[in-house]
Parts: structure tokens; sequence; C-alpha cells
């Protein structure tokens, strides 16, 4: 699965596959494998009360040792559903985190998180200190988490209509977050090191004011209005990510098949499954650090531009033996003839491969 089209290839920083020796992994509940681990999550549920009356959306996300059937860390993640789900308040959000759950941050249309990771900054670099220069701003008057791997969540407002890119090129290892994406929320433990997320005390806190962010850094993350095509946005993220549990990751080793299937996902959710994608691909180890990569080349994709669509996913799935896995009724619009004829016409007339090219 080279991104780059060589040998080396995708990963992901926290999503990486957990040694059962290291975890003691335990039971399944819920398709969802609890850990006994030796690291009792110490959780700081007063860390909540400045969210009390300030309008941010809590939601209850999976215990800090929780792992998927699969053997990858969950406990930055929510459960099936979160996207619509009533959130909490905090003396609901309390009880889960007393009940060893971590709580997440829903964020809405206005909220924009930067989501600063000094685990991808390149060696000998601060892109954080170089963002903040090059564009003439400080970032220390806004309400900031140090997460619990060290990196930083920092809050601001937007405009309610504006989209954003998630990623800069030149500043790896921050992201820009905000509807449709959550972080996880202070007082919760990260699930790979055991330390609490924090707010930062220097700076002010959440419930007294959550300034605008600068016009200069708006300007930079602002995504261009794009007029999608009919099919584009047709699968919800959470049923993208049901799919791809039928897809083995190492099967998609090669560049081309790994990279046309992302182009098919990326349309077929209008783009809206950046993290349900990513964690797939870096479920296979080979990429398991490339979460980075990943994103920035999901970012770069476009959703009006026709090629590789719902249709394309869809096929993948059938050829896997999963077509089981396609959400009703979009199979059987799609398939009503069957497989054989929907890809007649792209047969490689010498090898009698399937091309699955849309």
């Amino acid at each position: 699965m080279s991104l780059d089209g060589n040998e080396n290839a995708p990963g992901c920083g926290s999503g990486g596959v957990r040694k059962d020796e290291e975890l003691g992994m335990g039971r399944f509940e819920n398709g969802v494998a609890a850990v006994s681990s030796r690291r009792v999550p110490s959780f700081k549920p007063a860390q909540l009360e400045p969210f009390r009356g300030s309008g941010f959306e809590l939601i209850p996300l999976h215990g800090p040792n929780d792992l998927d059937r699969n053997g990858r860390s969950i406990g930055k993640a929510p459960g099936k559903g979160w996207r619509d789900s009533q959130p909490l308040d905090v003396a609901a959000a309390v009880d889960v985190m007393n009940g060893g759950r971590n709580i997440g941050v829903r964020l809405r249309a206005c909220d924009l998180v930067m989501d600063v990771d000094p685990r991808n900054f390149p060696p000998g670099t601060d892109p954080l200190r170089q963002l903040q220069a090059d564009l003439g701003i400080k970032l220390t008057d806004y309400p900031t988490v140090v997460t619990g791997s060290g990196g930083q969540h920092i809050y601001m407002r937007k405009p309610d209509e504006m989209a954003v890119k998630e990623a800069i090129s030149h500043y790896p290892g921050i992201e820009f977050k905000s509807l449709g994406r959550q972080v996880v929320a202070p007082g919760s433990v990260h699930p790979n090191t055991g330390e609490p997320y924090l707010w930062d005390d220097l700076g002010p806190m959440i419930a007294d004011c959550v300034p605008d962010a600068p016009e200069v850094l708006l300007g930079l993350i602002r995504r261009p209005e794009r007029v999608s095509v009919t099919e584009a946005g047709e699968v919800e993220a959470e049923q993208l990510a049901e799919m791809l549990s039928g897809l083995n990751a190492e099967d998609y080793r090669d560049h081309d098949r790994w990279l046309e299937l992302m182009m098919a996902c990326h349309h077929a959710t209008g783009g809206a499954a950046r993290e349900e994608f990513i964690a797939w691909s870096t479920s296979d180890t080979s990429y398991s650090d490339h979460a980075d990569i990943i994103g920035r080349r999901w970012d770069s994709l476009q959703t009006d531009r026709k090629g590789f669509t719902a249709r394309t996913l869809y096929m993948h799935l059938h050829k896997a033996g999963r077509g089981d896995l396609i959400p009703r009724p979009s199979a059987q619009d799609d398939f009503a003839e069957g497989v054989d004829d929907f890809i007649m016409d792209r047969v490689d007339p010498d090898t009698g491969e399937a091309w699955l090219r849309q």
C-alpha cells in the first residue's frame, strides 16, 4: 500500500496493534475486546466542569484499555451512532467517566480545534512554532488541553458555513478539526500512555470565552466550496467503517489498488470518513505509523471528480465475498443485474481480469 508508489508505506501514531502480552487481552463485550491491563486508568472528572453551560457537546467514548476484535486500541473512539446521539450533560458525562470510559467533545459547525501531535513532527522541527511565526499569530489566548501524549487541543471559533482543510502539508503533526469530528475531552486517559488529558492552567478556561480563530489562519485552512456529483456522499461514515471491516487491509499493499479504494471511499462518503479510512488502512501493521500521510492523501482528493465512486467500493466488497455488508437499497440498485453484468465492460481482454474501474 505504498503511498508514494515505492516499497515504503503508510501507518498510524496511536492506532497500531498492541501486543496481547503487554495488555492482557480479556473477554469480548459487544464486539469490543475488554482488556485487563495492569494499568488502572486515573480519570480526572473534575476537568469536565468548565464545559458546564458552555454549549459544547459531550459524548461517551470507549474505555482507555478497550481493543476491537483486531486488537487495535479504541480508547479514543466513540461508539456507533455518535454523530446523531443525544449529547451528555456534565453530570452524565462525569458518571460515564467514573464508570471507566473516556469522554469526547463532538464538534459543531462553529467549533475549530487545532490538534497538535509532536510525535508527528519531523525530527528537529517545531511546526506549531513555525505556523505562528509564518502567520504572525500567538495561540496562548485560546483554551488549550494538554493531551495524554504531550500534544495540544487548542479550541477556537470559526464561521458556521466555513469548511476547513484538515491538514496543511507545510505543518505536519497539526490537524484542524470541526463539524463531523470529535476530540478526547480533558479528564480522559490516553490509551497508550495512561496519562490524563488536562486543561492548560496558563490559558483561559473554555467557560469564560472561546475566541474567534485569527483571520489569517482561517484564510490558510479554508476549504474551497465544491459541487459534488449526485452519488457523492451516499454512504455514511459509520456505514463505511462497517463495510471496510469486510476487507483485509493487508490485501491492499499494492499502491494502485489501495489508492483506488481510497478514492472510492472518499467519493462514497463525500469525504466525511477520513478517520474511518485511516483506521482501516493502519490496521495493516506494516503501515501502522502512516496516519499522517494517509490523512494528507485523503485531504488531497475531491468529491466532484467522477471516476471511482460508491459502486467501485461495492465491487471490491463483492469480489471479497462480502456483498452482505453493502447497505440496502444501494446494493440492489447497483447490482440488480448481477456482478458479472457490472464488470462486463471492465474486463481486460488479454487476462480476463476485472479492471474495477469506473
